[in-house]
């Protein structure tokens, strides 16, 4: 996986110097106020996404797999509601989230490219036992619900949250302390859905950081929310 990351943060410098993205120049009233407001919402929504995670353990195999699809978009596409009513309330624009058309199709050809790559390495280095398989009706499924994740993820953590903080902190400290808040929001999945014990979920986080500064490099690169969300959705597609 470091094999990966350092390759596509390589990779991304040289696409970046030869098809150069357009800047993006994002406004806030009061970065501070916007900053720790996007904070607030984090934690809130961490809040929100434990009770989610309970809730379907509580229920483990109670409830049909159409059902937890279901409960799982709606529940995604719940946290993509609140930053952006949020953003739209404080009149921030969607932009401000990295929503936009600018950069658009350089970012979904790069997130495709990316992915694609990601599939292949995992596939042939990463596996022994078992390929991924993508012609099954179960396959397409896990696809369209890894894209809600993908994408509400991305828009939440890399559009909110991450541009807030590096226009109060900087670009090192806004991405560092995204990345290490987005890692360890997965505490509880690694618990209750991949049954680690504590020591070892915690592990698990702290070594996914590198992959969330990979994701936070992305969005800083491409000023669009596209490219790092269709990468997202196709490596939780690919290891899960």
């Amino acid at each position: 996986m470091l094999l990966y990351i350092i390759g596509t943060v390589l990779l991304i410098k040289i696409i970046a110097k030869f098809f150069p993205f357009h800047s993006q120049d994002y406004q806030f009233k009061n970065v501070k106020k916007s900053a720790i407001q996007s904070f607030l919402i984090i934690i809130a929504e961490i809040i929100m996404t434990l009770a989610y995670i309970l809730v379907l353990d509580y229920f483990n195999n109670k409830i049909p797999a159409y059902g937890v699809f279901l409960l799982q978009a709606f529940f995604y596409i719940l946290l993509t509601t609140i930053v952006i009513l949020v953003v739209l309330y404080e009149k921030e624009g969607l932009q401000s989230l990295g929503i936009t058309k600018s950069n658009l199709i350089k970012s979904t050809i790069l997130g495709i490219f990316l992915g694609a790559i990601f599939f292949a390495f995992y596939q042939v280095l990463l596996t022994t036992k078992e390929t991924v398989s993508i012609f099954t009706i179960a396959s397409l499924v896990s696809f369209i619900g890894f894209i809600f994740v993908g994408f509400a993820e991305e828009i939440v953590f890399r559009g909110y949250f991450q541009i807030r903080l590096i226009a109060w902190l900087g670009t090192t400290k806004g991405c560092l302390i995204t990345a290490i808040i987005f890692s360890f929001y997965h505490l509880p999945v690694n618990i209750f859905f991949r049954g680690m014990d504590f020591p070892s979920a915690f592990i698990s986080c702290l070594t996914s950081i590198p992959l969330s500064l990979m994701f936070g490099y992305i969005m800083i690169k491409t000023k669009n929310i596209t490219a790092g969300a269709i990468l997202h959705t196709i490596i939780d597609w690919t290891i899960n």
